[in-house]
């Protein structure tokens, strides 16, 4: 009777360590699965810069379209230091051009982050809003410069200028003037192999801020930026950098 007892005893202990170990790999796999990779500092600000206009309006009353990176972030923020670095010693990389109070670039980077989630690909964002130039039209339409910008933000166009269309303007009329200037516009998708341009892409295909897209223009931004990535997506996959 006792060594029943001793038996039931014995058994009962291994169903219940059998039980915790099993339970144990579970909620192992289940953490590993959901865990959500830690955003650095830089990328919190980054995420938090898009979302502060989020539900806000522009002077005119125009929405701003949201744009939430919490959930997914494949951006890594970079300053004016390290895109020269990209474009001058042989870089293999991917760089979104963006401000992030610019509607246009709003609405791009919605579309590239789920085309970059797609593919899980995972690139650099360099914002320009403090660092560009600013050329303007004056009351007689004529061009001129307000600001020049940063020194650094006047050498990376000089790096770039080859592939950089020239600047254009409107008028109020909705004539375009062509400033004979190379400006790093924003939204600006760029793919890098050994620091050069293998390609690129500016803006929307007649983009009407606050307008919302038509499934043609979404279409053939989409095909744009696949066509912008492909040089070095199997490169950049290859290195582990998606």
């Amino acid at each position: 009777m006792e060594d029943k007892k001793k038996m039931l005893f014995i058994s009962l202990i291994l169903v219940i360590l059998i039980v915790a170990v099993v339970f144990g790999i579970i909620s192992y796999n289940e953490t590993k699965t959901t865990k959500i990779e830690p955003q650095t500092s830089e990328k919190t600000k980054l995420i938090e810069e898009f979302a502060k206009l989020n539900g806000k309006r522009d002077k005119d009353g125009n929405e701003y379209t949201k744009v939430d990176l919490s959930e997914y972030m494949p951006y890594t923020p970079i300053d004016q230091t390290k895109m020269i670095s990209l474009l001058e010693k042989q870089k293999t990389a991917i760089v979104f051009v963006g401000n992030t109070e610019d509607e246009e670039t709003r609405v791009s980077i919605n579309i590239l982050t789920n085309l970059l989630r797609e593919k899980e690909l995972k690139v650099y964002y360099f914002d320009i809003k403090n660092i560009e130039s600013k050329i303007e039209l004056d009351e007689n339409g004529n061009v001129i410069t307000t600001n020049e910008g940063t020194k650094d933000y006047q050498k990376i166009v000089e790096l770039l200028k080859d592939n950089l269309s020239n600047y254009y303007l409107t008028k109020k009329d909705g004539t375009k003037v062509d400033t004979n200037q190379k400006h790093l516009s924003t939204p600006t998708l760029i793919a890098l192999n050994n620091s050069k341009v293998v390609g690129i892409h500016e803006g929307i295909e007649d983009f009407i801020p606050f307008n919302k897209l038509t499934t043609k223009q979404e279409e053939t931004l989409i095909k744009k930026y696949k066509k912008v990535l492909e040089p070095v997506e199997a490169t950049l996959c290859n290195s582990k950098e998606c």
